[in-house]
């Protein structure tokens, strides 16, 4: 598959007329919240593992941009391209709110270091994992989210030809996607995108993707 292909799989690139700063807790709610109050939002939170359901009980969730909105605002110059990459929804994840403003615009670890830095939450989940950073203050992705980051980076660089990634960054993705494939939540959450906004990630819907020679190969070269 060619990246004309994937675009017009995934619906169209998503553009809007207004920012992000214009979004209200309201569209927040509506648009990305409101899913994991249905029974198949069984979802765990992007950095810290904490179920998503108990977040929300404790009032200390966030949106999580895993590719960043400084990062998007500085590669994009048409303003509705640029503003729909920052509310595009299948860059969002749930994510713990202290956890997220300390990953900021981190570069994640792709060299498999272990966590010199550790952050704690101010409460504890049995399902909660070692958050933090390296030597080199990269952010360490639990393996439990690896293949959703994955899958969110690639979409988000496809969609918006954003700057290429070096090949060896590809292959360490590819892996992470391939050791943490496709979840139930993930799946359903596409599902309810496709039908409130028709548009889809799919790397989520055609799992198979991860492995498509061509595809990859349009990441790395333009």
């Amino acid at each position: 598959m060619n990246r004309a292909e994937f675009i017009r799989q995934s619906g169209g690139v998503y553009r809007s007329r207004r920012s992000w700063g214009r979004w209200s807790s309201r569209h927040k709610a509506h648009n990305f919240w409101s899913f994991f109050r249905r029974p198949e939002g069984k979802a765990f939170s992007i950095y810290s593992g904490i179920p998503v359901r108990d977040l929300l009980r404790e009032r200390q969730y966030s949106i999580e941009h895993i590719v960043p909105k400084t990062y998007l605002e500085q590669q994009l110059f048409e303003r509705h391209i640029r503003n729909g990459a920052t509310k595009n929804p299948f860059n969002f994840a749930a994510a713990h709110s202290v956890i997220n403003a300390r990953r900021g615009a981190r570069a994640f670890d792709l060299d498999n270091d272990v966590v010199v830095k550790e952050y704690c939450t101010r409460f504890y989940s049995i399902d909660q994992q070692t958050i933090g950073i390296d030597h080199q203050g990269e952010w360490i992705v639990p393996h439990r989210s690896r293949g959703d980051i994955t899958r969110a980076v690639f979409y988000m660089h496809l969609l918006y030809g954003l700057p290429t990634i070096p090949a060896a960054d590809v292959r360490i993705f590819q892996q992470w996607a391939l050791n943490d494939p496709v979840s139930g939540w993930e799946t359903a959450y596409c599902r309810w995108k496709r039908s409130t906004m028709r548009i889809g990630n799919p790397f989520i819907e055609q799992p198979q993707l991860i492995e498509d020679a061509e595809l990859l190969k349009e990441l790395t070269t333009r």
